[in-house]
């Protein structure tokens, strides 16, 4: 009884190609995730500066351009992987024990991270509320 030898040569380069692009998409993807990750935690921390920062003025308009102000500074910070960014404050109960609301959304670019054809944006959004101080006087 004679054994049929099966050849093999190659079979390992085959493997290697295939563990190769297994390895390069999970790459690929975790650079994605980490991406939205940064860019969630950029635009919670802009959204808690921007409401702090519009508690702190005196009257709702000044509030409104600070809170802008802060935010556009905190989101464009360092590297920055927004594309476009947008504000809103509520400030309709703006008095002393009064409350301030941002919300701030970037919108993230993910075309630049990869070769491959990835959806070009992924929004990304935060709000934030900050209590006016009661003791601070009245509004001018």
């Amino acid at each position: 009884m004679s054994r049929t030898q099966v050849d093999d040569r190659g079979s390992v380069v085959v493997e290697l190609l295939g563990l190769t692009l297994m390895v390069v998409t999970l790459h690929y993807l975790m650079m994605i995730c980490a991406r939205l990750v940064l860019a969630d935690l950029r635009v919670t921390q802009a959204a808690s500066a921007a409401a702090r920062t519009a508690s702190l003025a005196r009257a709702p308009r000044t509030a409104e351009t600070a809170a802008n102000s802060t935010a556009w500074q905190a989101v464009t910070g360092a590297r920055s992987a927004c594309s476009r960014l947008s504000t809103r404050v509520d400030a309709d109960d703006f008095r002393p024990g009064g409350i301030v609301r941002v919300r701030v959304a970037c919108d993230v670019s993910l075309r630049d991270l990869t070769l491959l054809p990835v959806p070009g944006t992924r929004s990304v959004a935060a709000s934030a509320a900050s209590l006016i101080d009661q003791w601070r006087g009245s509004t001018p």
